[in-house]
């Protein structure tokens, strides 16, 4: 009888590679796919979690970083970003100047900024805003006045610019920032991918957090210039509960 189970199995598992093979599939594969199945029918349904973030993979980041998948080292080089990122949002929301960005008209704070860059840079700025930004919610209030903020250091730092013009325009579910300088310009994949490199994330992380908010970005540019910054962001409206309070 000892001798009769080992050949009865050994015969069960012929038999089963057998049909596994016959039906097309790789048996090793279908036993892993079966095994996975059975472990999803024991663990039942699950609630889906409410932090989910999407993260998209865009045709420069492939150009850059290689097609995916990428290496669990740059994979979690890119994660850290991210959360540094966040980290750096949620603080910038707590500020003191963040409050005061919210708290007061955005047109106003932007034309004062403004002011200020050019009585310090000397460089001649214009402020041109279409519609009404005050439907911003607060933390786009506070991406946009950064990213402008930053785009300005940038011209002064690096664009040998005379001019620059800083364009917002309000659509029905969109803002859409376009800022122009007329410096010497740069190639802007070499430039980005050398910032990032040395660890100056200013423009590179201007367009993770407008990524991360939904928005886009975009730099055009070639040596000899001018330079052209865009980033969009989707309008997000608070809705009213029952009550008539807010979310």
């Amino acid at each position: 009888m000892r001798r009769v189970v080992p050949l009865i199995l050994a015969l069960m598992m012929g038999c089963a590679m057998v049909a596994l093979r016959v039906g097309g599939a790789k048996p090793l594969e279908l036993l892993e796919l079966r095994a996975f199945d059975y472990r999803l029918q024991q663990r039942g349904p699950e609630t889906p979690s409410s932090d989910v973030v999407l993260v998209t993979v865009d045709d420069a980041s492939l150009h850059e970083l290689g097609r995916w998948p990428w290496s669990r080292s740059r994979v979690a080089d890119l994660l850290a970003r991210i959360a540094e990122i966040d980290r750096q949002l949620r603080e910038a929301a707590h500020s003191l100047e963040s409050r005061s960005i919210v708290s007061r008209p955005l047109a106003e704070i932007l034309h004062r900024e403004v002011e200020a860059f050019q009585g310090q840079a000397e460089i001649e700025t214009t402020l041109v805003i279409q519609g009404d930004p005050e439907i911003l919610g607060p933390q786009q209030r506070v991406a946009v006045f950064r990213a402008i903020q930053e785009a300005l250091s940038n011209v002064r730092e690096h664009s040998g610019a005379t001019t620059v013009e800083i364009r917002l325009h309000m659509r029905r579910n969109w803002i859409e920032v376009k800022v122009t300088d007329n410096g010497h310009g740069f190639e802007v994949n070499r430039s980005l991918a050398h910032a990032a490199q040395r660890g100056r994330l200013g423009i590179v992380g201007m367009g993770e957090r407008m990524r991360i908010l939904g928005g886009t970005f975009d730099i055009e540019s070639t040596p000899g210039g001018p330079t052209v910054l865009r980033f969009s962001l989707p309008r997000w409206e608070p809705f009213e509960t029952p009550g008539g309070g807010h979310h």
